[in-house]
């Protein structure tokens, strides 16, 4: 129990950081969702209209900033700059707004309400292009060089759309989801997963308690399936836990979430082409994770049962797990080797990603379905790991595995040219398996991503202040 608590402290702990993290690159949330509620009290079009003309009027503020930034003494200096910014009264009111604002906070804040508002409005828009997109798609040339699987599933997102001409998205609070989303407590779960496998299995061999429950056939075959059931059950149980204390501690401190709206009222949802409310889509994406963790975890118990030294299982399933993020997170969707994106350990972790889109794998001329593929990658594992475990447990053998290096040369070479320094480096992190709470950590870290967004959003504050120096040069 109290590995369960240390858990979800940890987790809130990370959320808490990860929401820190992009509140100082962004903007304050707290401000977002008392702007977006002012402007929600509008009709939507009306809303649109007055965030547009606060949008210009801001513009025009910076625009006065830049101005009064340029000495007097360069000539033409109005010239370059609007002649309002003579005007008293517009003064008056840029002097007043700055007192009250500040005018870069608000400048974002605007700007992301402009941008949200205008999806909402132009959903349908946006879905009556996209089919357009697929007529016109099947009239050009390449279309006949697709294949059936290929084309089929043209077809079939095309029906997909169809269905959304009635999905009408709404104002929501969308940045609480989006802040959970952006959390991946799965890799902390799975690696609660592997301590329950080391706890539950092995508990009865430190005890020797494993020679008297083994001693039958029908013992075997019984504790092995009340070890299993109480794993299932138990990891199952705290995913619900962390899942659910991510969504109140969401709630509490970001606003309630509506989870009755369209999935597609949350722009990271945008563009999903199911029709479904916002807590169908989740629920089922928490169901699924919950089933790849399960079936990441028994994957552990079988490695757990193969070898008779259980490190070699850990490093094991560990390399096995950073390979599969590091492959996850580097592969594109247009690359040849796109299904080792999908087909790995923390893609079946990742289903908030893989039932965001209608998404197909094509690999020479077969395709596959990605949902498809998410449910026959656990299938395959979680029968070749039941099957592991029960038939050694039930035969009692274990691969004897030994695995040595011998660093006699390699001492004769590099330790005799080490400093202190680097001697203990290499003792703690070589000797000592240093190395292996590092990838756990990277792993743990690896979970939050710096957003394209913002990186975008610092390269144009950047050109925007290059562009002012441009101008005072030629000034």
């Amino acid at each position: 129990m109290l590995g369960v608590l240390l858990l979800v402290a940890i987790n809130s702990g990370l959320w808490f950081v990860s929401t820190s993290i992009q509140q100082s690159n962004t903007y304050n949330y707290h401000n977002y969702n008392a702007l977006q509620s002012y402007y929600d009290t509008m009709p939507i079009q009306d809303a649109m209209d007055s965030i547009n003309n606060m949008v210009v009027n801001l513009d025009l503020y910076q625009q006065y900033e830049r101005y009064q930034s340029i000495p007097d003494a360069i000539p033409n200096k109005v010239e370059y700059f609007d002649d309002a910014f003579n005007d008293y009264e517009f003064i008056q009111i840029y002097q007043s707004y700055v007192d009250t604002y500040d005018l870069h906070d608000q400048v974002k804040l605007h700007a992301a309400l402009q941008t949200y508002f205008q999806q909402i409005v132009d959903y349908q828009q946006y879905v009556n292009n996209v089919k357009d997109n697929f007529q016109q798609l099947k009239t050009l040339p390449v279309w006949s060089l697709y294949s059936k699987g290929k084309q089929q599933y043209y077809d079939d997102l095309d029906l997909l759309y169809s269905q959304l001409k009635d999905v009408t998205p709404v104002i929501t609070n969308h940045l609480g989801f989006e802040s959970v989303l952006s959390i991946n407590a799965t890799l902390l779960l799975s690696l609660f997963g592997m301590f329950l496998v080391l706890s539950i299995f092995g508990l009865d061999e430190t005890t020797k308690m494993d020679d008297l429950l083994l001693m039958t056939e029908k013992g075997r075959s019984r504790t092995t399936f009340n070890k299993v059931l109480v794993l299932v059950l138990t990891l199952s149980g705290v995913a619900l836990l962390v899942y659910g204390l991510e969504m109140v501690l969401t709630q509490l401190m970001q606003g309630e979430i509506s989870w009755g709206v369209p999935v597609q009222s949350i722009p990271a949802l945008y563009t999903v082409p199911f029709q479904a409310t916002l807590g169908q889509w989740y629920l089922q994406i928490v169901l699924k994770r919950i089933l790849a963790l399960v079936t990441l975890s028994l994957l552990f118990g079988a490695f757990y049962h193969l070898f008779s030294n259980k490190r070699y299982s850990i490093y094991l399933f560990i390399t096995l797990l950073g390979l599969s993020v590091f492959a996850f997170i580097m592969i594109t969707d247009t690359a040849l080797l796109v299904w080792l994106k999908y087909l790995n350990l923390f893609a079946l972790l990742s289903t908030h990603v893989l039932f965001r889109q209608h998404r197909i794998i094509e690999l020479f001329s077969f395709v596959i379905s990605v949902p498809i593929l998410f449910l026959a990658v656990n299938v395959v594992i979680l029968a070749g790991a039941l099957f592991t475990i029960f038939t050694k447990r039930l035969t009692q053998k274990r691969f004897v595995f030994k695995f040595k290096l011998r660093f006699v040369k390699f001492k004769e070479l590099f330790f005799e040219h080490l400093n202190l320094f680097r001697f203990e480096s290499y003792k703690l992190f070589v000797m000592q398996k240093g190395w292996a709470i590092l990838l756990i950590v990277a792993s743990l870290l690896g979970s939050f991503f710096i957003k394209p967004s913002a990186v975008i959003k610092c390269w144009r504050a950047n050109a925007n202040l290059q562009s002012i120096m441009m101008i005072m040069e030629v000034c």
